[in-house]
C-alpha cells in the first residue's frame, strides 16, 4: 500500500499497534527536521540545536507529568 492512500485513518482510528508504528514514525520525522533546521541555521548551530533540545525536554517534561505511572526523567549524560 503506498504511504499517500487515499484511504487514511483518523489516528483515534488505528489500531494500538498502527497507533505505536505512526507514534515511532512521527518521532523519527521530527528527529530528522531538527537535525536539518539546526544544520541549516542561519544562526551558530549550537544555539539552535540547544534550543531545539530544550523544546524537546520540556515536551517530556509535559508528558512525564500528564501520563500514568510516566517513567522518571534521567540524569543528564546517564
Amino acid at each position: 500500500m503506498p504511504a499517500h492512500s487515499d484511504e487514511t485513518k483518523e489516528f483515534g482510528e488505528l489500531s494500538y499497534a498502527q497507533q505505536a508504528s505512526s507514534i515511532t514514525a512521527m518521532l523519527n520525522n521530527v528527529e530528522a527536521a531538527i537535525g536539518h533546521h539546526v544544520r541549516h541555521s542561519p544562526r551558530n548551530p549550537a544555539e539552535t540545536g540547544a534550543k531545539c533540545i530544550a523544546q524537546v525536554e520540556r515536551l517530556l517534561a509535559r508528558l512525564r507529568a500528564s501520563l500514568p505511572a510516566a517513567v522518571p526523567a534521567r540524569e543528564p549524560n546517564a
